[in-house]
């Protein structure tokens, strides 16, 4: 989902011409088009109202960058609200089963077995892989897909890296990587913190 398109250019372009006018060589029908501000001065050489001219130009300058600042952050905004509730849509709407998905992981890292505490975040870790892949980002692996996120659009990205190098660890090193239950409920909630920031559990 993206936000309304914006087109800068021509809103800027828009109140800058209703301010300032028109020059010939822009104007669409040759002729200069005086504005607003240049319409309320023009009748007085005054210098005092070419200061104030200034001032008043300097200041709608300003004015005028606040409101693009504003529709900026505004398309930002939506395209940050359309990635936390794409999970929403009906096509995603499988919450029920990635909760028991997710019951069966605690299920595993609160066992008295050591091998279910692997399971656990191999398991996690699956499930970070498909909600990147529901979220659209590309890659041959989550490695790929975790690079292609904007820092900005994911709070707990480093959680999820250091979540994924363990379980990387687990997947290459085998039995010579030591896995003590502690670190595993540590590593699950690092997933926990990222599955939550998208309402995906």
């Amino acid at each position: 989902m993206e936000g309304p398109f914006i087109n800068l250019e021509y809103v800027f372009y828009q109140i800058y011409s209703f301010v300032f006018g028109v020059s010939s060589a822009t104007s669409t029908e040759g002729t200069t088009s005086a504005g607003v501000l240049s319409t309320i001065t023009s009748f007085d050489p005054n210098p005092v109202f070419i200061i104030a001219k200034n001032v008043i130009s300097l200041v709608i300058l300003i004015l005028i960058t606040g409101i693009i600042y504003v529709l900026v952050r505004l398309w930002e905004i939506q395209k940050e609200e359309a990635a936390q509730f794409v999970f929403a849509e009906p096509e995603y709407g499988h919450g029920e089963i990635k909760n028991e998905q997710w019951e069966l992981i605690e299920e595993h890292v609160s066992s008295n077995n050591p091998s279910d505490w692997r399971i656990a975040i191999l398991e996690a870790d699956n499930m970070l892989e498909d909600m990147l892949v529901r979220m659209g980002y590309d890659g041959d692996s989550i490695a790929d897909r975790l690079r292609a996120v904007e820092p900005s659009d994911f709070t707990h990205i480093q959680s999820a890296w250091e979540a994924h190098k363990v379980r990387n660890k687990i997947a290459h090193e085998g039995v010579n990587f030591t896995v003590t239950q502690r670190e595993a409920r540590r590593v699950i909630e690092l997933y926990r913190k990222v599955f939550e920031e998208f309402h995906y559990i």
